[in-house]
């Protein structure tokens, strides 16, 4: 079977594009719920796995903006760690994704990963982060079925 990678990561560009324009309508939905706003940041502290066609297009997003020697370069000084470090530690040192910029915003929040695009909560944000002086468990708004 012949197949070409460009029409494969097409589709996925326009599910990924889907999926954060879903959740995003979601979110407006609930929007005396959801507590998230930009540069709040913390969930963004957390070691995910993605998928390579989704990194891939994030891959091409960031080229195209002219992000991706910034991330390449964060990414690559973060890259052994990654692999030696669980994901409960990797939080708590909170090391940032080397896709936020520096004004703790997304580079690549219209087509994110599946996994960032459905993390929202309703409780203070300030709950996300291990390193709060509040006390509490922040709560997750159900977005699992996008």
């Amino acid at each position: 079977m012949d197949f070409h990678l460009s029409q494969i990561i097409g589709s996925v560009k326009i599910k990924l594009m889907d999926v954060a324009q879903t959740s995003e309508r979601r979110k407006l939905s609930v929007i005396n719920k959801v507590s998230c706003k930009a540069g709040c940041h913390s969930c963004c502290s957390r070691l995910v796995s993605i998928t390579m066609a989704e990194a891939i297009v994030i891959h091409e997003h960031l080229v195209q903006n002219k992000k991706w020697p910034s991330v390449r370069d964060k990414a690559t000084k973060l890259l052994i760690l990654s692999k030696e470090t669980d994901p409960v530690s990797w939080f708590k040192m909170n090391i940032s994704c080397p896709v936020l910029d520096e004004n703790g915003l997304c580079g690549s929040y219209q087509i994110r990963p599946v996994v960032c695009s459905i993390h929202f909560v309703t409780s203070d944000p300030d709950l996300c982060s291990p390193w709060s002086s509040k006390a509490g468990k922040y709560e997750l708004a159900n977005m699992t079925d996008l």
